[in-house]
């Protein structure tokens, strides 16, 4: 079976804030152009684009990251909590 390939260009744009400018990069990706026809009408049923899924998805991405980095930090910092041995099931869910 044969896929024809497909070359998506994100166009680089700016944003204004209020403390000043935010730069786009252009990014280049190859996909499947099925896929892309399928990706491109679903997100224009949304009312959407496929650069703004593609920007909701990479702030997803990286923000998955950070909060994996985040709780291995806080584990870190309360390596020094020692819990006084194993505690059975029963111990566990027992109510004081």
């Amino acid at each position: 079976m044969f896929f024809k390939l497909v070359v998506i260009i994100l166009h680089e744009y700016r944003v204004r804030e209020k403390c000043g400018k935010i730069y786009m990069k252009n990014v280049t990706f190859t996909a499947d152009e099925k896929l892309l026809e399928r990706a491109r009408e679903k997100a224009r049923n949304e009312a959407s684009s496929l650069n703004v899924r593609f920007q909701e998805w990479l702030e997803k991405y990286v923000a998955e990251t950070e909060k994996k980095e985040e709780f291995h930090s806080l584990m870190n910092r309360l390596n020094y909590v020692d819990s006084g041995g194993k505690f059975s099931r029963e111990e566990l869910n027992e109510r004081r």
